[in-house]
């Protein structure tokens, strides 16, 4: 999976799963300033990411996740965790 299909990924379970609006998903945004999240939509999402990829995320890469970009770098690490097909 390359950068623009991480970030294609975590749009579809944003906007899915809890209706954020698309045009404001990108790399630069603040989840809490620009998306709106709060620390449980974080959570949530986290936890939706981990059952779309079927592996944990590290208890260290949520507390650094402060932006889109840094949730597509959590999806990068997880997707290079799950064994090739």
């Amino acid at each position: 999976m390359d950068r623009q299909q991480a970030l294609a990924c975590l749009k579809d379970v944003m906007c899915d799963e809890f209706g954020y609006p698309a045009d404001g998903i990108v790399e630069t945004a603040s989840l809490r300033d620009d998306v709106g999240m709060d620390s449980l939509d974080l959570i949530d999402l986290v936890s939706a990411l981990e059952n779309r990829f079927d592996v944990p995320a590290a208890s260290a890469e949520i507390s650094s996740v402060r932006t889109v970009g840094n949730v597509v770098d959590t999806i990068l690490a997880l997707d290079s965790a799950l064994p090739p097909e």
